[in-house]
This record gives C-alpha cells, sequence and structure tokens, in this order.
C-alpha cells in the first residue's frame, strides 16, 4: 500500500486530507518550506489535514466573500 502524505503545514503530522495551491494557502498558514518532486526548487500544491484544512477554510472565508461581491 502506498504511504499516505503528511500535511505540510509548519510542525505537524497529520495525515493529509486536501491538496490545495501553495498560492491560496500561504497567506493563511505557515507551510513548511521544501522543493517539489524530481529537484524542483519550488512546488505548486500543498497538502493538509483535516484541521488545517478547516482552518485556512475559516481564514478564507472573508477574502471569499469579498471576491464573489465583485462578480455580483
Amino acid at each position: 500500500m502506498a504511504e499516505q502524505k503528511k500535511c505540510d503545514v509548519t510542525g505537524c503530522d497529520e495525515p493529509s486530507v486536501r491538496s490545495l495551491p501553495l498560492s491560496r494557502v500561504s497567506p493563511y498558514l505557515d507551510v513548511a518550506a521544501g522543493g517539489g518532486r524530481r529537484g524542483h526548487a519550488a512546488r505548486r500544491r500543498v497538502h493538509l489535514c483535516q484541521a488545517h484544512y478547516r482552518e485556512y477554510k475559516k481564514s478564507a472565508r472573508k477574502d471569499r466573500a469579498i471576491e464573489r461581491a465583485y462578480w455580483d
């Protein structure tokens, strides 16, 4: 069986349940720095555990509401 990925937030070792773009998550959570696959300097996606995904959703809620207001 394949090993499950871990949460990328600094200091967290919980298994990940979601994967989101780094550019969306980094303003709200302290994401651990690290290289991507095959020696790339930066990665595009961040893996989050259930607790940190919830924290991200709550933190980003206000910004999402403001963005939606532009479309209405």
